[in-house]
């Protein structure tokens, strides 16, 4: 691929393809935009050429570019030729300023001689692209050359940009570097921290790609003894001579007395006698409680031969940010007198005490009555997917009609769905019903140990069962940061929060109509535990000879500006990861030279498509040898190819084209020798391709 910004050259062979694509607006022509010479019925008239090298400049604020201008004898010309130059910006712009050096020129019959332009900007010089105009003149002649300037920039934005934190506490938050109008390079990051105690870290260099963007952490933490307050940390991103800077502002206070919640769930609940009631007891940690917690569950009243209480885990330990589980079970026997009851449940860890009340209703099953089970009876269930377990419900006794169904989650964090939340039973009947366990939500699920409760009820009835739950971290866990896309590739940045590394072997990229480029036995990188792949290239089309490619025929050939793509990647240990991205909406020209021929020494036929987004119409070329001699065609009437046609474009010179100026010697097309043709567009970009005869 090659961008306008930078011309670059392809030797190929007739069969190859060669791939130039463009950013709307962004530059000018390689090759001199102005004829360099008039038309002239003398076959070599006095005159000369002012030839700009580079005519594209890239230039940061507060800095200077330069291109050298050659200036060549033609037909015998001798003089003195005066240069100056003169800058264009958008209405209201401060525009950069140009000199040229030296200014006044003596040339010398079938010499070369050479001047330098300046561009030179400010650092509150705008972003943007300027058009510099150079103005050769002699006695009776006066040339022109343009010259585009590229002021380019970037910009520093903080993830947040503000942070509330408590005595020995830290946080992460984040830098993002942007690129404007083109900014490539590598940014240096600094930070002025006047505060005590208060460790900020963060990386230090970030590479920035143009028109993309890079992030790094900025890790902070706060000690015991740093003073309470609100601060400001000002961070500094330097290229070259640009800097920019954002503040990150933080508020410390005092910790809070460490504690911890307690919590049942149902609060209340109806046990059929000879049955068990389950009530399920969360512990959560306030302030960085970190401790053993010794749970304690009883009855009352406490009567002989009444419910029995038992917790199944006494002890719970909690840390920071981390809750804690467990479940107190309410037996009953068919000698259980019925009526109502209330049941409690007391933490304590040291001087830290909480207690909790509930109540349930021991009935009499007596008459018709339902059971409800879980097979399996519980789930383990890595991070970032899903389970089902199966629920029957059966009548007992003859019981007959609807059961009312539901289930929820202690503590929270996987998502339920219930297939049906109603089922209606004869008498010996059973109804299951699937219940679905989803922890690749949204939010991630933390890893852990949950309770699922499913109820069963009816007017007089209620029956509920445990389901106990454990999320495990996963061998490997892909997520996608971010996506950067050029027309035939995509760059990822993909992060592994799982356990171990996951290697990666195939992808494929689908658009929206399901036509897919796939890539099987392919040696992509291995991502570490924890760790972020921050380039992991896939390409399409003509950029990867090693896809497959199904659908309709032509309908993907490349990504295209605002549309939505599909992103599968295999791992070694074949775990398929989706994602999906989103390529920005942006005007562009593209062309892709399919083939071409030369009908004879003065003629050649290229096949172009148009593979942009725009119609493209070509306005001028561009024809040079090996040794520099050059046949330019400024007023030519090229041909205008609407987006993904292809259309010829006939390419003369010496004889066959007596409007084309030539500079230097003359030359026909030989066989075994290379040339480079330019294409100016009627927006001003050029497309640059080399061809062998």
């Amino acid at each position: 691929m090659v961008n306008a910004l930078t011309p670059s050259k392809y030797s190929l062979a007739a069969s190859s393809l060669v791939l130039l694509i463009l950013t709307v607006g962004a530059t000018t022509a390689g090759f001199p935009n102005n004829p360099v010479a008039s038309p002239s019925s003398s076959p070599h008239p006095r005159d000369f050429a002012v030839i700009p090298i580079p005519n594209q400049l890239v230039v940061d604020p507060g800095s200077a570019g330069s291109s050298n201008l050659t200036l060549a004898s033609i037909g015998g010309f001798a003089g003195t030729i005066s240069l100056s130059a003169t800058i264009s910006a958008p209405n209201g712009t401060a525009a950069p300023t140009v000199s040229v050096t030296p200014s006044s020129v003596r040339l010398k019959a079938g010499a070369n001689a050479s001047s330098t332009l300046t561009v030179l900007t400010q650092s509150t010089t705008p972003i943007g692209t300027y058009t510099v105009t150079i103005v050769a003149k002699a006695s009776k002649i006066i040339h022109t050359a343009l010259v585009t300037a590229t002021v380019s920039d970037f910009a520093l934005t903080l993830q947040p940009s503000s942070e509330a934190l408590v005595l020995g506490s830290s946080r992460t938050s984040f830098y993002t570097v942007t690129s404007l109008n083109g900014f490539t390079g590598t940014v240096t990051m600094g930070a002025s921290n006047p505060l005590v105690n208060v460790g900020v870290g963060f990386q230090s260099q970030v590479t920035v790609a143009s028109g993309g963007n890079a992030s790094g952490p900025i890790f902070v933490n706060v000690g015991n003894t740093a003073p309470l307050g609100t601060f400001q940390i000002v961070f500094t991103a330097t290229s070259g001579s640009i800097t920019h800077m954002a503040t990150l502002t933080l508020t410390i206070t005092s910790a809070p007395v460490p504690d911890f919640t307690l919590m049942t769930s149902p609060v209340s609940l109806t046990i059929p006698d000879g049955s068990t009631g389950f009530v399920n007891i969360t512990l959560s940690s306030i302030a960085g409680f970190t401790g053993n917690v010794t749970l304690t569950g009883s009855v009352i009243p406490a009567i002989s031969g009444g419910p029995v209480a038992v917790i199944t885990r006494t002890s719970v330990f909690l840390s920071p940010n981390v809750t804690g589980t467990s479940l107190l079970e309410i037996f009953t026997n068919s000698a259980t007198p019925t009526g109502f009851y209330n049941y409690t449940v007391s933490g304590m860890s040291g001087s830290v005490f909480h207690q909790v009340f509930g109540s349930f209703t021991v009935a009499s099953s007596t008459t018709g009555d339902f059971t409800v089970s879980a097979n399996p009876s519980s789930l383990t269930i890595p991070q970032g997917s899903q389970d089902r377990d199966f629920l029957d419900i059966t009548s007992t006794s003859g019981f007959s009609g609807t059961v009312n169904l539901a289930a929820f989650v202690a503590p929270p964090g996987p998502f339920l769905v219930l297939a049906n939340n109603q089922v209606t039973l004869a008498p010996g009947g059973t109804a299951q019903v699937v219940l679905a366990v989803f922890v690749n939500t949204t939010v991630p699920v933390p890893a852990g140990r949950y309770n699922i409760t499913v109820t069963g009820s009816t007017s007089s009835l209620f029956h509920q069962i445990i389901i106990p739950v454990t999320v495990t971290v996963p061998l490997e866990n892909l997520v996608l940061v971010s996506a950067s896309f050029q027309p035939t590739n995509i760059t990822l940045q993909v992060q592994n929060t799982g356990s171990t590394s996951a290697g990666l072997v195939a992808y494929s990229v689908q658009d929206k109509a399901g036509d897919t480029w796939q890539r099987t036995g392919w040696s992509g990188p291995t991502i570490g535990p924890n760790s972020t792949a921050s380039s992991i290239l896939l390409t399409i089309g003509v950029s990867c000879p090693s896809c497959s490619y199904t659908g309709t025929p032509g309908a993907f050939n490349q990504f295209i500006p605002g549309n939505v793509y599909t992103i599968f990647l295999t791992s070694a240990r074949n775990i398929l990861y989706k994602f999906t991205a989103t390529y920005p909406s942006t005007t562009r020209e593209g062309l892709l030279l399919e083939s071409y021929t030369f009908t004879s020494g003065t003629n050649l036929t290229l096949f172009i498509r148009n593979l942009g987004n725009i119609s493209v119409t070509f306005t001028s070329y561009y024809v040079k040898d090996s040794s520099g001699n050059q046949y330019a065609l400024t007023t030519w009437a090229g041909p205008t190819i609407n987006p993904n046609n292809t259309a010829p474009a006939v390419i003369l010179i010496g004889s066959s084209c007596p409007a084309c100026t030539l500079v230097g010697t003359a030359f026909t097309f030989t066989p075994g020798f290379s040339y480079t043709i330019v294409i100016v567009t009627a927006r001003n970009n050029q497309f640059s391709f080399t061809v062998i005869r």
